[in-house]
């Protein structure tokens, strides 16, 4: 990677990157372990300046590496890098075509070039330098720091009678997502852990057994933060990964998360009942599952407003369902996010903007398939993009994501040959080396 300093500097590039694809979170997170609260801008600059060194440091390591020599750049390479181009003709057509200033499509646009566009360049570095599974034991890091946020955020407050307030300043909504994210990638690791080159202590028996505890940790964080999202993610991440070892058919894999699985049934029958005598879980149990009560498929009463906000935007939908409003143009008819993905592409560009992320999206699965058949270290990847697809089906806006602009254009600009299936051994031998090198200096 860039030298950028003597001695480790090539982690320091690795942490670049990974602040750079997880920027909001870690921010949070850390805030959250330090006890710090961010209230607002109006408050202080920090995020703000955080945010934008995160971005600036992002820039500069990915197009820095484009003057290096003997640096290929393919066609799909320089779409990528056309992002904050393309959208910004997208928000000046918005702009001229309705004639108004709207300021939350300027701050849509304002903060997709702060968080999303980093994480995008920050890919294509990656696939420059094919980095990325060195970066994963990172991401192990990552996991820790989330469910360290949990305990310190929702954990030590709740059985010190306190009920959840935020984390780092961030709504119940984030945490829930947070505690969900690293129970996702917790779960991964333990199970399917074996497809990567991890930081040695991972392979000890004692860490292996904190994180098991973890996961009790993580769910109890998605149920007292009261997060409803955040329990569908835990659903989705346990069906996919149970999934993910079955077809691995590795006996060791199978009968570590049936033992995994068992021993939650039977700690949830053990330990449910006397949870629900604190009220401060009772009330997270009855918030996180208050949209499935009822006899309805949905209880709309119980999704903070979805039902409201949902018909609104379909309304607008109705009177313009071929080419919708724009991709920013839709703010000025609607004063807040849909809160879900398909609406907000349907309000952006209408049935013909569906079709075309539609395509894109099965091509991106087909990819990710044939990368993940080629190096099962792919199937990470995955995990990364799971977490935004569920947030973004109820929360959020797709502009605003950088762990989901990451995994797509990570996808989008792979290139691999039947030769990259002996990747991972290549990988190991260098880094292997690179270690010897190091203790040899």
């Amino acid at each position: 990677m860039i030298k950028l300093y003597k001695g480790g500097r090539g982690d320091l590039n690795k942490i670049i990157l990974i602040f750079g694809i997880f920027s909001v979170n870690l921010f949070f997170s850390i805030s959250a372990i330090v006890g710090y609260n961010y209230n607002g801008l109006d408050e202080s600059k920090i995020y703000l300046v955080y945010s934008s060194g995160v971005a600036c440091f992002c820039f500069l390591l990915s197009i820095l590496y484009l003057f290096r020599k003997n640096v290929k750049v393919n066609k799909k390479d320089l779409l990528s890098y056309s992002l904050p181009f393309i959208f910004l003709v997208m928000y000046l057509l918005s702009f001229f075509t309705n004639d108004t200033y709207s300021k939350s499509a300027f701050l849509s646009y304002a903060y997709f070039l702060l968080w999303s566009v980093p994480a995008a360049y920050i890919a294509i570095y990656i696939n420059m330098k094919k980095s990325f599974f060195e970066l994963i034991k990172y991401i192990e890091i990552v996991m820790l720091i989330f469910s360290f946020s949990i305990i310190n955020s929702a954990f030590i407050p709740f059985i010190s009678g306190q009920s959840f307030s935020s984390i780092g300043g961030a709504t119940y909504q984030s945490a829930s997502y947070i505690a969900a994210f690293a129970y996702g990638l917790n779960l991964y690791f333990l199970t399917l852990g074996s497809h990567h080159i991890r930081l040695d202590f991972t392979e000890k028996i004692s860490y292996k057994m904190f994180c098991i505890f973890l996961l009790f940790i993580q769910i109890l964080g998605v149920i007292i933060s009261g997060g409803r999202g955040g329990i569908v993610l835990v659903s989705v991440y346990t069906l996919v990964i149970a999934i993910l070892i079955m077809k691995s058919k590795k006996k060791k894999n199978i009968l570590f998360f049936i033992f995994l699985f068992l021993s939650s049934v039977i700690t949830i029958q053990l330990l449910f009942p006397f949870f629900m005598k604190n009220h401060i879980f009772s009330d997270g149990f009855s918030r996180v599952f208050q949209f499935v009560e009822g006899d309805d498929l949905i209880n709309w009463s119980g999704t903070s407003g979805r039902d409201i906000v949902y018909s609104y935007a379909l309304n607008l939908i109705k009177e313009s369902p071929v080419m919708g409003y724009g991709v920013f143009g839709y703010w000025e008819f609607l004063p807040f996010s849909p809160h879900n993905i398909v609406l907000e592409i349907l309000l952006g560009g209408g049935v013909i903007y569906l079709a075309i992320v539609s395509t894109l999206f099965i091509l991106f699965l087909v990819k990710l398939n044939k990368m993940i058949k080629v190096n099962k270290e792919n199937t990470i990847i995955i995990i990364l993009f799971l977490y935004p697809l569920v947030m973004l089906m109820f929360s959020g806006t797709y502009l605003i994501s950088s762990e989901l602009w990451f995994v797509l254009i990570l996808v989008f600009t792979s290139t691999f040959t039947n030769e990259n299936i002996n990747f991972k051994k290549t990988m190991r031998i260098d880094i292997e080396n690179e270690t010897k090198e190091k203790n040899y200096e």
